[in-house]
């Protein structure tokens, strides 16, 4: 069976107002899909053949999981992840009239979840006009039964309810309290309604079945983990540009425990993402290629023998969620892995961009549940609307910023932080009445710092502005033992420290020699920018960070070979108490050649105590 990946997956862009603005490439986009379409009616062989070269040469079937789906989910089935709209869910996927069962020892409060799709080619959605999904629920021994049955017209409406190709999951919950204390057979069954060649090419999807226990507000654990996209230590802000007023960062900061001197793993999203998923360093995980398109299937994902964050959650027990806009964090990057969903929209202008009111409404679907949400908000790291201009919005630019427009983008900066601090406010408003923020966990980061003076692809950007975070990490009253907070340190660092903490576990053994979990590099931050910028797939820069210096290099590796190629020029900056910052206008190597040898000596045990480590668990193709 070949599963393509991604199901009615494109632009959800306004076609009219795309065609009055490209008038000649739209009309020979829609020619051309009107011939496929014909195709697919009238030459169906020649158009299947045409299918399955274009899927194997894009590699866009569905990628099976790597645990085969029965560690975390039930049934004998593979598992694949599947994309319909902006939604990745882990798969089982089924002929029509084919059952999804297991066996399951039921307890009180239990239910099960699910979502249900068919999962139809987009040339084939006129063959189906209904499909339906029976769930069965029966007591041991053939006894008593329950079902839930639900039928659905395809792209058209009811009387009550509707579905159009493209709408994806639909999220199912049903309730196994009856059969407490006993045990029962579950089953999932499909029906379709259609043609007759239609049925042939239908097929359905059962994603992230699991039965969950429903306990008290109170007594359910709740994890959230809010990174927001180039924010900046909030201290640095106020002291640089008077960015205040941000009441609810300062009430959530009164109940968490804050770090005095946080930089992030890297200056850029994409090994960022890498970075906060694995608990690695840029170098240690090897993913950071901008020239790998983010929406393609071309680019690497980190190695499935070690890992992820979401993981860890769910063999716990926890149901995991994420919602974001970023091309970096793309599905396809591999992030969605081990996430019961993963909802993550491409574009930051679209109507559909999950902010804190979806993590809201995510956290009120599984109320009583044991969650781990993981939101990724990107509201700072273009702030800009433009009407017709035929230019984007250039924050990083230099010259920009040196005008009176500059002073402008400033302050549309500020007006997006104070909205993310709203945002905060609702989300702490929505746990206070609801009676879960005592036994919520709640992280806020950033991915990196803002691009208030960033000049794009200047440099290898490991300056302070940049590189400095914030992190506040509030507990919940469930947590057994908090971890100290560190003078200097580095985000993703922690907040696995954090996790590990949280569920009572140790840190993985093959992680503890690692620089950034080693005793040894305690009083450090580290940094890094690999295979940039402008897309040099050999560069590199480390930042190293200590009380009282800053050591900044850029090398060239050989990635592939895992090893150092070349040693560049490096420089050594001054920490200055009075402005809370590191001096980086000045290089001190030369008055200070001792302290230089020492922070490069160190440098470059890092990163071949990194290389070494890569190779074991080099990256992958999705």
């Amino acid at each position: 069976m070949r599963i393509p990946r991604d199901y009615h997956l494109g632009h959800r862009a306004e076609r009219r107002l795309l065609f009055y603005s490209r008038p000649f490439r739209e009309l020979a986009k829609w020619i051309l899909l009107f011939l496929r379409l014909m195709m697919g009616r009238y030459v169906r062989p020649f158009h299947r053949f045409l299918n399955s070269r274009d899927l194997a040469k894009r590699e866009s079937h569905a990628r099976r999981l790597s645990q085969g789906g029965n560690e975390f989910y039930p049934g004998k089935h593979d598992y694949y992840e599947i994309q319909i709209g902006n939604d990745t869910r882990p798969v089982a996927v089924l002929r029509e009239g084919e059952p999804f069962t297991f066996e399951h020892r039921a307890a009180e409060r239990e239910e099960l979840l699910l979502g249900v799709a068919p999962l139809v080619e987009g040339s084939d959605c006129h063959l189906l006009h209904e499909w339906e999904c029976l769930v069965t629920v029966r007591g041991a021994g053939g006894g008593e039964a329950r079902r839930f049955r639900m039928a659905l017209p395809y792209n058209g409406r009811g009387d009550t309810i509707a579905y159009y190709p493209g709408d994806g999951w639909v999220d199912v919950r049903v309730e196994l309290g009856d059969f407490a204390g006993s045990d029962c057979e579950i089953s999932v069954i499909f029906a379709s309604k259609g043609t007759t060649s239609g049925r042939e090419s239908v097929l359905f999807g059962v994603a992230g079945p699991q039965v969950v226990v429903r306990r008290g507000r109170a007594e359910a654990k709740k994890v959230v983990l809010i990174s927001v996209e180039s924010l900046t230590d909030l201290g640095y802000l106020e002291a640089r540009y008077g960015f205040g007023n941000l009441a609810n960062l300062e009430r959530l900061s009164r109940d968490a425990v804050c770090y005095p001197r946080v930089y992030t793993p890297s200056a850029a999203t994409l090994s960022f993402a890498a970075s906060m998923l694995t608990g690695l360093l840029p170098s240690q995980h090897g993913i950071g290629d901008y020239g790998l398109a983010a929406d393609s299937f071309e680019c690497e994902v980190s190695s499935r023998r070690f890992p992820v964050l979401a993981e860890l959650f769910k063999r716990a027990g926890f149901f995991t969620a994420f919602g974001g806009v970023q091309a970096r964090f793309s599905a396809k990057s591999g992030w969605a892995r081990g996430f019961d969903r993963y909802y993550q929209v491409f574009e930051k202008w679209s109507v559909s961009v999950p902010e804190i009111d979806w993590l809201i409404r995510t956290c009120r679907s599984l109320e009583g549940v044991d969650t781990f949400v993981y939101q990724h908000l990107d509201l700072l790291h273009e702030p800009l609307l433009s009407f017709g201009d035929r230019h984007s919005g250039r924050i990083y630019d230099a010259e920009l910023l040196a005008s009176a427009e500059g002073e402008q983008t400033r302050e549309l900066y500020g007006a997006q932080l104070e909205r993310v601090d709203r945002q905060i406010g609702d989300l702490l408003d929505y746990l206070q009445s609801t009676g879960q923020y005592e036994s919520t966990a709640l992280i806020v980061t950033g991915d990196h710092g803002c691009g208030i003076n960033w000049v794009k692809h200047g440099g290898d950007s490991l300056y302070e502005e940049r590189l400095r975070v914030p992190l506040m990490v509030k507990y919940p009253s469930w947590c057994e033992e908090p971890v100290p907070p560190r003078a200097i340190t580095n985000s993703s660092t922690e907040i696995h420290r954090v996790f590990h903490a949280l569920l009572n576990e140790p840190l993985p053994a093959e992680v503890l020699e690692l620089p950034q979990f080693n005793p040894e590099y305690d009083g450090y931050g580290i940094s890094e920018t690999i295979m940039n910028p402008n897309r040099e797939r050999k560069r590199h820069s480390i930042a190293l960070m200590g009380d009282g210096y800053k050591y900044v290099a850029r090398n060239e590796i050989d990635w592939e070979g895992f090893e150092v190629s070349r040693y560049g020029d490096d420089e050594l900056y001054e920490w200055s108490e009075e402005g809370g910052t590191y001096l980086e206008d000045e290089d001190v190597s030369p008055r200070q050649q001792a302290i230089m040898d020492e922070f490069r000596a160190r440098s470059r045990k890092i990163l071949d105590e990194n290389l070494a480590f890569l190779s074991r668990y080099a990256p992958e193709k999705y």
